[in-house]
């Protein structure tokens, strides 16, 4: 279940009565949202607000990646760099706040996503970017690959591409959310029931 977090009060208390009544298998956290200003900004607004603006939101979305990884409330974190798909936060100046929020992830030891839907934007990398990519290297954060498929088709999309490229950083560390299953768990079995 993919869940995004958010810091006001009240909301893990609420959040963590839902979980004793749906039980998921794995909590996946992410930050679609973001709260300035009186205003909750989902990440397709940031493309239409001035320069001013953008810079302050997309600092307040990585503080909330920060907050979800110290809650410890998520077995991963997902596509941490979300804002690059409205073209925003890719250049130099946030190289400082992504190695704080790795920082943040490794200490708190949070799993991170690498999301293969940025290869479907038409993106040459995966959500995270080979930036952070090689922070979560650094700091030996565990990676899961994930697909966000949204239908059938896209299941276990870009697998091979976004595995190559998390060793070609130097990823050695794979977080395994179904290692204890009992039958060997594939996403091509996936895929072939799915095609049936």
């Amino acid at each position: 279940m993919e869940v995004d977090f958010f810091a006001y009060d009240g909301w893990s208390e609420g959040f963590e009565k839902a979980l004793e009544i749906l039980k998921p298998d794995y909590l996946i956290g992410s930050a679609h949202f973001v709260a300035a200003n009186g205003t909750l900004y989902n990440s397709h607004d940031l493309k239409n607000a001035g320069k001013e603006e953008q810079n302050m939101l997309l600092y307040k979305y990585y503080q909330n990646v920060r907050a979800a990884a110290k809650s410890k409330m998520f077995d991963f974190l997902a596509h941490l760099d979300l804002m690059k798909k409205v073209g925003l936060g890719s250049d130099e100046r946030w190289a400082e706040v992504e190695l704080h929020t790795v920082q943040t992830i490794a200490e708190n030891k949070v799993n991170v996503e690498i999301n293969t839907s940025g290869f479907k934007l038409g993106f040459d990398e995966p959500y995270p970017s080979i930036r952070i990519l090689n922070l979560l290297a650094q700091y030996h954060v565990p990676v899961i690959i994930s697909d966000d498929a949204h239908n059938k088709e896209r299941i276990a999309d870009g697998f091979d591409k976004a595995e190559e490229i998390a060793h070609k950083v130097g990823i050695k560390d794979f977080y395994q959310p179904f290692e204890e299953q009992k039958a060997p768990f594939s996403f091509q079995s996936i895929q072939n029931q799915m095609a049936k």
